[in-house]
């Protein structure tokens, strides 16, 4: 049975088996987003979000909600292609013309200045962008405990509601007998945690809508594949993937084997270097831009593109012009598709996902055990699910009045890297004060009772909600000015072809 002193186990194996799914289904997403496109992601990723979110209300036993709990993961690729969003985004627009009127110049030097400053516009659109989805997130993870504490268990929390007794009591029959219950009241009854539920598949789908009618597609329509074909794609994908298993088995792992698919590591990080050594990551993500890029980076005639060129020259003659089309045939052709052999490969992004899944580690403990701190009579402060949901609504409010702003600042006063070590020390640091909040416990007010059911703040001390709200808004602030920066650095370190 479980109860408030052993419900840590439980909400662990529960929220771990939401993780759990995020982790696995990941990777697929992000493909799907490669070739469908990133609003297909984000559309069934809110549409599967929210039809997980009512099975989740409805269920009756904890297998059955750590089952729902672990597909609602698994179908939950919107914050990670939100962020690829912003990125591809902030990449998009660029500077006019008339913005470098500078007439004793070249128009080489003046192109050169453009695209110098267009970059470090993007930068800092990017870091702007970023810090507003990050911000987004933390508004909703804050904001909604509170609206699934207050609607948590209605019939026993507001049993004189008139339009709870008009629901679920017959239409104006007060009568409490059972023979006159409604679908309403038989349905809040049996499942007193399903109307959150719904209220979160609710804003799914509206957000869903508000997807298709309003965000831009990113992925350039050349490269994006029909959604009709994702059925298909997958039963091919399933079949190559067990084929790949028995060939693996019999005849072991060759993976410097050719094609699209398996190209070797040496290959893709030949594009990098040759980008990151230019400084000349693409400005836009349409094909003409790249086709434009990766030629002017084969101008340089080292002895690396001149193999390259020679490879893809079968049959040409030698003479200038010949080797000259050469060049410009081979470099047109986007770099290899990046795998994640090779994205964990480069020093700089495997430690920012490294630090990146630390933190995240951290602050989910904390998320977790917060809750059950506030609610255990042993050791806790005792606190009802309404009590918990207003100390976080109180932290939401603070978080949102401050959080974008604490956050310009402190990017442009201090820069990413600086931002970064910030927010991860002032983000935990104030955590090790939530326990002091046991000193004001022996001043609660009388006549709240957990035990027996008797919700309301009058059992919530001022000086406990006051100081857990502080506490809990400044380390939300903070720890969101690390996802925020380290998301920025991390899709800085890899080339605007890698981020999908």
């Amino acid at each position: 049975m479980i109860t408030s002193e052993n419900a840590g186990t439980y909400a662990g194996i529960l929220s771990s088996s939401f993780m759990v799914g995020r982790f696995m289904g990941s990777y697929p997403w992000g493909k799907c987003a490669d070739m469908y496109g990133r609003k297909f992601v984000l559309i069934w990723s809110l549409i599967g979000s929210g039809l997980g979110s009512i099975g989740f209300g409805f269920s009756n036993s904890f297998t059955m909600a750590v089952i729902l709990r672990f597909l609602l993961g698994l179908v939950n690729s919107i914050i990670g292609t939100t962020k690829t969003v912003v990125s591809e985004l902030s990449y998009l627009q660029h500077l006019p013309s008339s913005a470098f009127p500078h007439a004793n110049e070249t128009e080489n030097e003046q192109q050169q200045q453009r695209e110098e400053e267009q970059r470090k516009l993007n930068k800092e659109r990017e870091s702007k962008m970023m810090g507003l989805v990050v911000g987004m997130r933390g508004w909703g993870y804050l904001m909604a405990p509170a609206i699934g504490g207050f609607l948590s268990e209605p019939l026993q929390r507001f049993p004189d509601s008139k339009l709870i007794r008009y629901c679920c009591d017959g239409y104006g029959n007060h009568d409490n007998d059972e023979t006159t219950a409604t679908a309403c009241h038989w349905l809040l009854s049996h499942y007193p945690f399903v109307l959150p539920n719904i209220i979160g598949m609710i804003f799914c789908f509206v957000t869903a809508w508000a997807v298709y009618v309003y965000i831009e597609e990113t992925l350039p329509i050349e490269q994006r594949r029909d959604g009709k074909y994702l059925f298909l794609d997958l039963a091919q994908f399933l079949c190559a993937q067990i084929k790949g298993f028995f060939k693996c088995c019999c005849c072991g792992w060759n993976y410097g084997s050719t094609g699209k698919g398996n190209m070797t590591l040496s290959e893709e990080e030949s594009y990098t270097i040759k980008e990151e050594s230019q400084n000349l990551l693409p400005l836009t993500t349409t094909p003409q831009m790249k086709a434009t890029t990766y030629a002017s980076t084969s101008s340089q005639n080292d002895q690396r593109n001149d193999d390259i060129s020679n490879r893809h020259n079968i049959g040409s003659s030698s003479t200038s012009l010949a080797s000259q089309s050469s060049v410009e045939t081979a470099t047109s052709t986007p770099p290899p598709t990046p795998t994640m052999r090779s994205i964990w490969s480069r020093p700089k992004t495997r430690h920012h996902l490294e630090s990146y899944g630390l933190f995240s580690f951290i602050v989910t403990c904390v998320d977790e055990a917060f809750p059950l701190y506030c609610i255990s009579q042993t050791g806790g402060l005792g606190l009802s699910e309404q009590s918990i949901g207003s100390i976080l609504s109180g932290a939401g409010i603070l978080f949102a009045f401050f959080q974008y702003g604490v956050y310009s600042i402190v990017v442009a006063k201090f820069g990413l890297y600086k931002s970064l070590k910030i927010g991860c020390l002032v983000g935990i640091m104030p955590i090790i004060l939530i326990p002091l909040s046991m000193l004001w416990k022996e001043d609660k007010v009388e006549g709240g009772d957990v035990e027996n059911n008797e919700y309301g703040d009058k059992h919530l001390n001022w000086k406990i909600y006051t100081f857990l709200v502080l506490v809990l808004g400044i380390s939300k602030i903070f720890c969101c000015l690390f996802f925020a920066s380290v998301s920025v650095a991390m899709n800085q370190s890899v080339p605007l072809s890698s981020r999908g």
